[in-house]
Order: C-alpha cells, then sequence, then structure tokens
C-alpha cells in the first residue's frame, strides 16, 4: 500500500495540486484501501458505490468521489470504474452574515495585536485562510496600498487592495513581534496554524456575545456582502476575492440584507 500511495502523491504533486489537497487525497485514498484490505484492482465498482453512500456528509462524498476518482485514472489505470459514479447534486445553503455592528464586536473584542491584524485582513480584503497564512512581508505593498496574494486557489496570483486601518493594525503588529519572512510566524513553527486561528475567532466571538457561528470563511462572506452593499461592483468583488465565474461572486447578491430590505411584496393582494 505504501507504494502505491506514495506514486499517487508524486502523481499529484507533478499536477500541481496544492498541498492540502494532495494530502486529503491521499489521506482518503489510504482509508478507502485498509477498508477493503485489497488490491484496488479487485475492489468492484458496486463495492465502491456502496462505500461511497455510507459517507456521512455530502462533503465527505464529494471529497471522496474527487480522491478515488482520480487515483484510479492516475494510478490504477482505470478510469471506467467511476463511469458511472457521479457527483451528488449540490445542496445550496447560505451562510449566516454578520451584520456590521456584529463585526464592531468582533474588532472590539479582540485585544491581541497579531489576531487583531488578521481579523482586519479576513474582513477587509476577503482572503481565504490559507492566503493569510502564506502571506509573506514582502507581499505588504504601503507604498501602492496593495496586497500580493501568490499562488492562491488554482494557483493564480492576484491584487487586493490594502486600506488603512488594516496596514495600521499590521503596522501595530509588526512592532511588537517582529516576524520574519512569513507575515504571521506560528509558536514553533514558520507559519501560523489555521486551529489557532480557528480557536481565537470562535473565543472573540463568545466574548463578542455573538449567537451566530463565527469562523474565519465567514469574515470573507461578509466582506464581500459588505462590500456589495456599499456599491462596490460584482465584477470587482469577484475579481478581490479570486473567483473563476461570477455565478459564484453572485451568492452574495442574495446574501445582501440592503437589497432584500429594498423588495416591495405585493402586499395589496394580502388586504
Amino acid at each position: 500500500m505504501k507504494k502505491i500511495l506514495a506514486s499517487y502523491e508524486a502523481e499529484l504533486q507533478l499536477r500541481n495540486y496544492c498541498y492540502n489537497t494532495v494530502k486529503c487525497y491521499v489521506g482518503l485514498v489510504r482509508k478507502f484501501i485498509m477498508h477493503f484490505y485489497k488490491h484496488p484492482t479487485h475492489i468492484s465498482e458496486e463495492e465502491i458505490k456502496q462505500y461511497l453512500i455510507e459517507s456521512s456528509s455530502q462533503a465527505l462524498l464529494k471529497q471522496r468521489i474527487g480522491a478515488i476518482k482520480r487515483f484510479y485514472e492516475l494510478v490504477i489505470k482505470d478510469p471506467l470504474k467511476f463511469k458511472y459514479i457521479q457527483y451528488p447534486r449540490t445542496e445550496q445553503h447560505l451562510p449566516d452574515i454578520l451584520s456590521f455592528a456584529e463585526v464592531q464586536r468582533l474588532f472590539s473584542a479582540c485585544t491581541n495585536k497579531k489576531h487583531k491584524a488578521i481579523l482586519f485582513l479576513f474582513y477587509s480584503t476577503g482572503m481565504r485562510e490559507g492566503e493569510v497564512i502564506n502571506l509573506k512581508i514582502k507581499d505588504i505593498d504601503s507604498g501602492l496600498m496593495q496586497i500580493h496574494i501568490r499562488q492562491a486557489k488554482g494557483k493564480k496570483d492576484r491584487i487586493v487592495p490594502l486600506s488603512e486601518p488594516t496596514l495600521k493594525a499590521l503596522r501595530e503588529y509588526f512592532i511588537e513581534e517582529k516576524p520574519r519572512n512569513y507575515l504571521f510566524n506560528g509558536q514553533f513553527s514558520e507559519r501560523y496554524s489555521p486551529t489557532s486561528i480557528q480557536q481565537f475567532v470562535k473565543k472573540y466571538a463568545e466574548i463578542a456575545k455573538i449567537k451566530k457561528r463565527v469562523y474565519p470563511h465567514l469574515l470573507r462572506h461578509c466582506s464581500a456582502t459588505h462590500s456589495y452593499e456599499s456599491g462596490t461592483d460584482l465584477t470587482i468583488i469577484q475579481k478581490i476575492l479570486g473567483h473563476k465565474n461570477q455565478k459564484t461572486t453572485m451568492i452574495y447578491t442574495h446574501l445582501s440584507n440592503n437589497l432584500i430590505s429594498k423588495v416591495r411584496t405585493p402586499d395589496m393582494a394580502l388586504a
């Protein structure tokens, strides 16, 4: 099994899959093989289908299909195993966006300079968690008031605006902690960990007495929604977020409270 998994990992790396995807896919295939405890060539299509059906969530089901399908294509050289196995229909769940007042309460609850700088980046730029973690000091251009995000999702670079309040927060943090190379260093590593970020975001939400579930990616949703409500064009929001398709960005029109409040329902039929 070690040889097969090493081969799969190498194939994914050759195709420039990001580190997290490689780690996830190899881990899922390892569990898949261990479940049947026989060579993948001897696992039938029906057995694969049953294994997929037993996934605990739609998210896990999609990950399993992606990982195992690619495995059979790249390593086993038998893509026909998945000829009749399709991805499930996508369920759409709109995130519970924070109001502007709730975002302010979240920031006010934060007293740690590093944490505040990270929160400001999430909200003011709409950056993803991994993008913030991978930021280097050289990526901050205070002269042009821009941030250069390198090799983000889809292995693409993009530029996002740097606001004055965010620059101020970054400078205060930088003076206090003096990071090296990566903008946010971990306690025992060169980069800050996703787990640490998730923990402090949840902690400050509790301190701020916000009843909604608050997590790092929610601030990206809040950033885009509030930008849209402020009048920013969807095309610009799409570029800033790094969306390939504007259909993805269109979700923020559904999340906008301002837009919903302007709707006039046909009340005359209810009188």
